[in-house]
């Protein structure tokens, strides 16, 4: 790893070539490379190299988890990727890698692909199991299906695996199984009363409350959506594929259509392993 002053002060251009100060960004996220050290790298001298490095431009370099400790997370404070010069971008990743010897350095651009909000509220409005539901976690009515409710499950051949485990003496429907789900979080809904729960957390506000908000655009409500299909118990319109199984939910993400630039993901799949090791 070279230490020379000029290299250094090679990277420092190199970055602040693919950033601009972040009073001059729409992008709420901070400009951020993902870093894949090599084997033989000590994250820890890594981490110091680099913010010492990038001193002037308020470099934080920390883990992207605890259970890959060999991706570190390089964020630039007070600037922003500036998307708009992607060769810039990936110029400054290339030079990061060169200068502390890293199998990469990946910047983190923004996408362009997401959907387009609507302004309808259809969903809001319907009555029974759906009255909670917002837009787009749910489709149109389909008259041909109300015969066979379970045809999802049918179709998945999710009755046929409850019934093999029954068969075979093992536990079924999700029996003394911990189903982690990290999502949105959830909110009260009928779906779900009865579900079995062991107690879920928040990585967003680090915090126990799971609850979802349901205050962002983009699909708010989706951790229940998903939460009533993994677990629901029959007692109602939707049956989970695990309705035995007890649910702990995870509040990971804002917006299902925005989350791919987020480490919460990584960060929750490394805590719900600890809260499952202490659960009952």
């Amino acid at each position: 790893m070279s230490s020379l002053a000029e290299d250094d002060a090679t990277v420092v251009a190199r970055v602040r070539a693919a950033t601009v100060p972040g009073t001059e960004s729409s992008d709420p996220v901070p400009a951020r490379f993902a870093l894949e050290l090599r084997p033989h790298q000590d994250p820890a001298v890594v981490m110091t190299a680099v913010e010492e490095a990038l001193a002037d431009l308020r470099a934080r370099v920390s883990p992207l988890s605890a259970l890959d400790p060999e991706v570190l997370i390089l964020d630039l404070l007070d600037r922003a990727l500036a998307a708009v010069r992607p060769a810039a971008c990936f110029a400054a990743g290339y030079a990061l890698a060169e200068q502390f010897d890293l199998i990469t350095a990946e910047p983190d651009l923004p996408t362009a692909f997401f959907p387009e909000q609507g302004t309808a509220q259809a969903g809001l409005q319907l009555g029974g199991a759906l009255s909670g539901f917002p837009p787009d976690c749910y489709v149109d009515p389909e008259p041909a299906l109300e015969a066979t409710p379970t045809w999802v499950l049918d179709r998945m051949h999710v009755p046929a695996a409850w019934a093999f485990s029954e068969q075979s003496g093992r536990p079924g429907r999700g029996e003394d199984i911990i189903v982690a789900q990290p999502d949105t979080g959830i909110t009260a809904h009928v779906e779900l009363v009865g579900v079995a729960f062991v107690p879920g957390f928040d990585v967003i506000d680090d915090d126990n409350d799971p609850t979802d908000p349901l205050n962002e655009p983009g699909n708010p409500g989706h951790g229940t959506g998903t939460a009533s299909v993994l677990v629901s118990l029959d007692s109602y319109v939707v049956t989970g594929s695990a309705p035995q199984a007890r649910l702990m939910p995870i509040r990971t993400i804002e917006s299902v259509v925005r989350s791919g630039r987020s480490r919460s993901p990584a960060r929750s799949t490394g805590r719900s392993k600890k809260e499952h090791k202490s659960s009952p």
